[in-house]
């Protein structure tokens, strides 16, 4: 279920025009310092920031949440590299915290995908910084890497984070197959023989140096592995693999880690067998 809503995502090119011209003089000089990298088309070139690569417009939503983001007591933050099972992973989370408030059949599940319903640390916070939590639903989605989180959400002092890794090879060309549909979208072709400005071999060079989106990869899963060892209660450290393999353990796991396990009576009625319906391919 990770097919990450593209419409959603599209940055059309005039729009990124328009948010380098209103980016702040301090900001400019700061992106004119920072080693590039050519991204997979031409508006999604790669800015180097400590240490991780970003696209110009995720890196400046970074910075200002950096600056400006302040967490809640009660914060769940689902974390991981893009391309990874996050969507799935999103929906899970979102059935087991709102269990109370809407039942199987009627969902927002049903009719929203779960980008819509969990707002994003890096996306949301700097448009929205007082009602991205309007929902009242205490998740919070991200692919910042741990250690460029703001200093409020590291700390991990009343707040708990899931992460989840993958394979890096199907991490890869999860990415790989997504950006070209990207691009595709952002040229307006129907034909899926256009080409990208970078092949397959170049970006699976690329990736393996670690200059991808949100990366190096292995930097990026280490530096939340090693904060899973030091607070193994605030951090629960998840693999795809294994979640698809056993989902109805790991939605078991989910719920306790973030404080809703299921009662004796949700046991008897199916209900996490029912979740992982729910979230699953095809609801079978």
């Amino acid at each position: 279920m990770d097919s990450s809503p593209i419409n959603n995502m599209t940055i059309n090119l005039s729009h990124v025009a328009e948010e380098e011209e209103e980016a702040s003089s301090k900001f400019k000089k700061l992106i004119s310092t920072l080693p590039k990298e050519k991204g997979s088309n031409d508006f999604m070139d790669l800015y180097q920031y400590q240490g991780f690569w970003y696209p110009f417009s995720m890196l400046q939503a970074i910075i200002s949440a950096q600056e400006n983001f302040k967490s809640s007591w009660n914060d769940i933050y689902i974390c991981s590299a893009p391309k990874t099972g996050c969507t799935w992973l999103k929906a899970l989370c979102y059935a087991i915290v709102t269990r109370d408030h809407f039942n199987m059949e009627n969902s927002p599940l049903l009719t929203n995908l779960p980008h819509v319903l969990i707002p994003s640390l890096e996306f949301d916070s700097p448009k929205n910084p007082s009602d991205m939590k309007a929902q009242n639903i205490p998740l919070i989605a991200t692919h910042i890497p741990f250690d460029a989180l703001p200093k409020s959400v590291q700390s991990l002092d009343s707040t708990k984070m899931i992460y989840l890794c993958r394979e890096p090879k199907d991490t890869f060309i999860s990415l790989w197959h997504f950006m070209q549909r990207f691009t595709w979208l952002q040229q307006g072709e129907s034909d899926e023989t256009t080409e990208l400005l970078i092949s397959f071999e170049e970006g699976f060079e690329l990736f393996s140096e670690g200059k991808t989106m949100w990366g190096p990869y292995w930097d990026h899963v280490l530096g939340y592995w090693k904060q899973s060892l030091d607070k193994p209660e605030s951090l629960l450290f998840l693999k795809y693999e294994e979640l698809t393999k056993d989902t109805l353990f790991y939605v078991r796991k989910l719920a306790e880690f973030m404080g809703k396990p299921f009662s004796r009576d949700e046991e008897g009625e199916g209900l996490p067998e029912r979740i992982v319906k729910l979230c699953s391919f095809g609801g079978d």
